[in-house]
């Protein structure tokens, strides 16, 4: 029987984490080369991570993990919320277990004092099945901030505050620099 765990980062399991550290290492080498090659985190401790996980029988089925950060964007600081290494492993896929794990992730953000949910990924339609809005105009720029680089991958947000869902329109028309590295 599948079951559905949410970790503190303290509080993962030392199984379930290396789990998931292999899927992302093979599925996103990139985010493992040079000084992160042996890297031991699935989330920067900077970014306040919590774990979603679907585990059968000890094994992971799908994870999400949720993210934070205050991100400053047009003369204004928004607290934002994310979503980093979503994935099913790929037996358990086309069950819906990584929608449902989405789904619940957005609650618990929607439970929180964010102001925005803002991430990408290169997937569509999926994470507009869970509620959120893809944003095709909005920029997502990383790197240095002197020279920064456009994020290629597709923007999801929602709006949830007041300040959040004024500062709609700047996010839709304004670059938004979020920092060396996106979630």
């Amino acid at each position: 029987m599948i079951q559905k765990f949410i970790y503190k980062e303290e509080e993962l399991p030392t199984e379930i984490k290396w789990q998931i550290l292999s899927f992302l290492r093979m599925q996103w080498p990139e985010g493992f080369q040079a000084e992160n090659q042996l890297r031991d985190w699935i989330i920067r401790p900077q970014n306040h991570p919590i774990h979603f996980v679907l585990v059968e029988k000890g094994l992971v089925v799908s994870y999400v993990g949720v993210v934070w950060k205050n991100l400053a964007h047009a003369g204004k600081i928004y607290k934002t919320y994310g979503l980093s290494g979503v994935f099913t492993y790929p037996s358990f896929r086309k069950k819906g277990y990584g929608l449902q794990l989405v789904k619940d992730a957005k609650k618990y953000i929607e439970k929180t004092d964010a102001d925005i949910i803002l991430f990408t990924s290169v997937l569509r339609g999926f994470y507009e099945k869970a509620g959120f809005m893809h944003l095709p105009k909005a920029k997502i720029l990383k790197g240095c901030q002197s020279s920064p680089v456009e994020h290629r991958e597709s923007v999801y947000m929602l709006f949830l505050s007041k300040k959040g869902r004024a500062g709609r329109k700047d996010f839709e028309t304004k670059p938004v620099y979020f920092g060396k590295d996106t979630w």
